[in-house]
């Protein structure tokens, strides 16, 4: 419980120094340094009064952190919200130092506190302020302390003496403590946003690399399973044009053509629609809406008549004419697409394809089962669980890129529904597609 609450209260500190240094993602370290610097050295300049004020130090002693607390609040003001950093950063040097300077005066001088402030001013402007200005600040942070060093020699009676030894250490402890604890705000504040840009850079490593990824494996698809169709198809063109063939030869030519025409086309369909999902992500594609189910199956289901008569396979629908799903048009249209053409790819000669669906609970299940070769448990188990494309030519030796099944697996996760696969080698499998219901 104690780690829960301190948890919790760190939390609320994060929070704070998050917000008082801004969230501008353009918000660059020297500024967050600044904004910190100023909003929390307000606050201990404050509780400096009230503590001058309970020692009863001289009234200049009380209004003077004041002032200086109000002038850092001003110029913390234009830094945070108006976004003039570096105009900031440059009044702020002379007004301080200026007020520093009365107050090494009243607060006993090189005996006094004040000292502290300046060496902690000093590193604070030097890690704040662009290089051009690091001289020109040294060169005035030196001579703005020997002159406080002249002058008090040349002049001890300007300097104000502590009332006591026990004022003089109060002071001092008093000081050091708010010094320590503005340069442990800092340094936090320094440390949460090297952590964030240690995240940001780590995020995109990981889109880079999936990126690299993506673009490996569509250059892979493309080379061996886009390159080749092309050949065939330009190889089987040339044999058409410029061969004297029978009208029976040319017939099966030309339905070869097609063939490689339509493979060619659905795996470009889901080459597209993969890399749109890879680099635009799910937020950026997904349109759900209300589907009836039958009517894009069947529409899906058109565009494999010729594939389908030309094996002679069975296509049967069981699906209630009524029954509506809650997808993205297109999404849904790709998985269908897909896994007919699978089941069409791995189901032989005289086989049958049945296409179902039926409400359950929450969700619509349609389901492609087929009665072709089968998937052995040990290739089941990569299809589910591998991220890697898995391509295996079909019963008349059609080729794909692997990456269909993938694909529908991922779309359908990232629309609320799952796939859940069914199969016996050499007996058939099943798909089972779990659509969210709008009803």
């Amino acid at each position: 419980m104690r780690f829960d609450v301190l948890g919790f209260n760190m939390n609320h500190i994060k929070s704070f120094f998050s917000y008082i240094r801004g969230s501008d993602a353009n918000l660059t370290l020297e500024n967050s340094i600044f904004n910190i610097t100023c909003s929390i050295g307000a606050i201990i300049l404050f509780i400096m009064a009230i503590f001058n004020a309970t020692i009863q130090m001289e009234t200049l002693g009380i209004i003077l952190p004041i002032i200086v607390a109000v002038c850092l609040l001003i110029l913390y003001y234009f830094s945070r919200f108006e976004g003039k950093f570096i105009t900031s950063a440059l009044l702020s040097i002379p007004l301080i130092y200026f007020l520093t300077s009365i107050m090494w005066f009243v607060n006993g001088g090189q005996d006094g506190s004040i000292i502290h402030a300046l060496q902690v001013f000093f590193l604070l402007f030097f890690a704040i302020l662009p290089r051009k200005y690091h001289i020109t600040f040294t060169i005035f942070h030196v001579i703005s302390v020997a002159t406080l060093y002249v002058l008090e020699y040349n002049y001890p009676e300007w300097v104000s003496p502590y009332k006591g030894s026990k004022e003089q250490m109060m002071d001092q402890v008093v000081s050091l403590t708010f010094a320590i604890i503005c340069v442990y705000a800092i340094m936090m504040s320094i440390k949460a946003m090297y952590e964030e840009k240690i995240k940001e850079v780590a995020m995109q490593k990981e889109n880079l690399e999936s990126l690299n990824d993506m673009k490996d494996k569509m250059l892979s698809i493309i080379s061996h399973d886009v390159r080749s169709p092309l050949a065939q198809l330009k190889s089987l063109l040339e044999v058409v044009t410029t061969s004297d063939i029978p009208t029976e030869q040319s017939n099966y030519l030309f339905a070869q053509i097609a063939k490689n025409v339509d493979e060619t086309q659905n795996l470009l369909d889901t080459l597209v629609t993969w890399a749109s999902l890879q680099v635009n992500g799910e937020d950026n594609f997904i349109r759900e809406e209300n589907i009836v189910l039958k009517e894009m199956v069947a529409k899906e289901s058109a565009l494999f008549s010729r594939q389908s008569s030309q094996k002679n396979l069975k296509l049967t629908c069981t699906i209630p004419v009524a029954l509506q799903v809650f997808s993205d048009a297109n999404i849904l249209s790709l998985v269908i697409r897909n896994l007919l053409s699978n089941a069409i790819k791995f189901t032989y000669a005289g086989g049958e394809i049945s296409l179902h669906a039926e409400k359950q609970a929450a969700f619509v299940v349609f389901s492609v089962k087929d009665t072709g070769v089968g998937i052995s448990p040990e290739r089941l188990d990569n299809l589910i669980n591998s991220s890697k494309n898995i391509s295996t030519r079909g019963t008349n030796k059609e080729k794909g890129s692997g990456l269909g099944l993938l694909l529908c697996k991922e779309f359908i996760e990232k629309s609320g529904g799952k796939l859940h696969i069914e199969s016996e080698l050499n007996k058939g499998t099943t798909f089972y597609v779990y659509i969210r219901s709008p009803f």
